[in-house]
């Protein structure tokens, strides 16, 4: 890791020099300036994996900073260096695209360091880092799949919809509003805004899909129906959906495209919907976005935040490419650790030992990680009859 410290004040540069070279960890190569445009100079020079910045320089202070290192290195993430009192300017400073903050009045205090040593609170900080480093990695990922998400979806001539359960608020893509024949911005965030257009003898039938879908009663979402465009006339289009579940099992959010069958439909009944290519396309897209985030969560002990993202990629996943893929089983492995993590051992055991088969089938009974997970299957078994599940 090569990181760059933008610190004017020699003794608490030479602080986080010592802390960081106290480490028992792998120590990052650390390159001080004490100026912004000294720093400037640098990043422009050598490619650096991280930048702690100090919010006081004699050359510049505050947010500004940020905004301008951002425009120069925008993949680089920042770790935000602040004094006590300056603590809500450095959540401000998040908001900016910093990753996060230290405190150093706190961090770096003689009692904290008198407490837990040099070498713990290096180890601590380096962790830090490289989680921020982690963290930046995962947001570019999801962006680029989010612009990747959106070109898919412009060339298949899809409209996106998402749809927030908890708030009752639904977001209409541009192109799912020109479908219908509406300039952008026209409509607002309620689903009634939807409901309202689908033609009478097809209401009720599309909202007991729904209803049927977000109860587990469907694996899949699709429907098609008809709809109001604004001239008056009806579309037949073709909405799919996929759900994202949380910890106790609820929806809490399903999302999912609109495609014009109108053409279609004249010509010919339409048979069952398929997997269309662009369609595959963009539930793999969502799958990228979803699995970074559930590793991320994952790495940092974050399981009630992963758990969720898991059964909605698990389920993706099995639509996609079957229930026995080897992506299939090592999500069911990945998920069933987080709940094991969450104490949920009864569904842990259940999918552990359903990975365990698919396991065995993949790489054999023998292998390496076939035994993990078979130690795995053991101590959880023994784990719910201790607690007489």
């Amino acid at each position: 890791m090569d990181a760059l410290l933008v610190e004017d004040s020699r003794s608490d540069a030479q602080l986080v020099k010592a802390i960081v070279s106290s480490s028992n960890s792998a120590k990052p190569n650390l390159h001080h300036v004490r100026r912004f445009d000294e720093a400037l100079s640098a990043l422009e020079e050598a490619a650096f994996d991280i930048v702690l910045l100090d919010l006081h320089l004699p050359d510049g202070e505050g947010l500004h900073l940020i905004k301008q290192l951002k425009q120069l290195v925008p993949q680089v993430p920042i770790v935000v260096l602040t004094g006590l009192q300056d603590e809500t300017v450095a959540e401000a400073a998040l908001h900016e695209g910093a990753q996060d903050y230290v405190v150093k009045s706190e961090t770096f205090s003689p009692l904290r360091l008198s407490k837990l040593g040099y070498v713990d609170v290096g180890n601590l900080l380096i962790q830090r880092l490289q989680y921020a480093i982690k963290r930046a990695e995962a947001m570019q990922k999801t962006e680029s799949s989010q612009e990747r998400y959106a070109l898919v979806a412009q060339g298949a001539n899809d409209g996106i919809w998402d749809w927030d359960l908890i708030n009752n608020r639904v977001y209409y893509s541009p192109q799912w509003q020109s479908l219908l024949g509406l300039p952008d911005n026209s409509m607002g965030d309620s689903p009634e805004e939807w409901l309202s257009r689908i033609h009478p003898d097809d209401r009720e039938s599309f909202e007991q899909k729904f209803q049927d879908y977000i109860s587990c009663r469907q694996q899949q979402f699709h429907y098609e129906y008809r709809i109001r465009h604004n001239n008056g006339d009806y579309l037949w289009v073709l909405t799919r959906g996929t759900a994202l579940w949380d910890a106790d099992g609820d929806v809490y959010r399903i999302a999912g495209s609109q495609t014009d069958m109108t053409i279609r439909t004249k010509v010919v009944t339409p048979p069952p919907p398929k997997k269309e290519v662009a369609q595959t396309a963009l539930h793999a897209i969502a799958i990228g976005i979803m699995s970074s985030l559930a590793d991320l969560y994952l790495e940092e002990s974050r399981y009630s935040e992963a758990a969720p993202l898991l059964e909605g990629t698990l389920m993706m996943r099995k639509w996609l490419w079957g229930d026995t893929h080897l992506d299939v089983t090592l999500n069911l492995y990945q998920l069933a650790t987080a709940y094991d993590n969450q104490g949920r051992y009864k569904k842990a055991k259940f999918l552990y030992q359903e990975a365990l088969t698919l396991f065995e089938e993949h790489l054999g009974p023998k292998h390496h990680t076939t035994n993990i997970v078979r130690l795995k299957v053991l101590l959880i078994t023994r784990m719910n009859k201790k607690l007489g599940l």
